[in-house]
């Protein structure tokens, strides 16, 4: 008799651990921001987890950095996070937070170049967009197109016109590479 009543405990406490876990878990995960109007949100590259949650907590937009933190523990590894701009919306709750930084649901800049622009032209747009860094500033067409892996070819007429995107703290050196190798591809085909 005694050996049944054990089993019996055991497999109750089992269970109300784990109705007791799931609660947590749906509590944490559902517990909403404190945003009232979309506002971006930076998470900059070897940032952790923990920092992004002190962050949140100390801006006044997370009630406890421990709820990001202890949800991502129960969901197994929402620690590796991704560096960009994110967009924090009124009712996003823990869950879809942590969901947006793991997954990079970052918001994405762009630029646009149009079809007949020179070369300077391009390189003015794409010193002038948000959120790149600046590494070819003060470099001349040569030297640009000597980065791109492309020594002796002219810039003009090298580069494709279309909408590009990005995400922010890359190098100008990424797009302008963009519109360099869609002009190649197409001029292949």
């Amino acid at each position: 008799m005694r050996p049944r009543l054990t089993l019996l405990v055991m497999v109750l406490g089992l269970s109300v651990s784990a109705l007791m876990f799931s609660r947590v878990e749906t509590w944490l995960g559902d517990t909403e921001l404190l945003v009232d109007t979309p506002q971006g949100f930076v998470v900059q590259k070897g940032d952790s987890l923990t920092r992004v949650a002190r962050r949140l907590e100390g801006k006044g937009l997370l009630e406890n950095a421990y709820q990001l933190r202890w949800f991502a523990r129960l969901q197994g590894g929402g620690d590796r996070i991704l560096a960009g701009d994110y967009q924090l919306l009124p009712g996003q709750t823990v869950a879809e937070t942590l969901a947006a930084l793991t997954n990079g649901d970052m918001v994405r800049q762009q630029v646009t170049i149009i079809e007949g622009e020179t070369f300077g032209q391009l390189l003015d747009k794409v010193y002038r967009a948000p959120g790149l860094v600046l590494t070819t500033e003060g470099l001349g067409p040569a030297e640009i197109m000597r980065e791109l892996g492309s020594p002796g070819q002219a810039a003009e007429g090298n580069f494709f016109p279309d909408t590009y995107f990005y995400s922010t703290g890359i190098s100008d050196l990424v797009p302008v590479s963009y519109t360099h190798l869609r002009a190649h591809e197409t001029s292949l085909h």
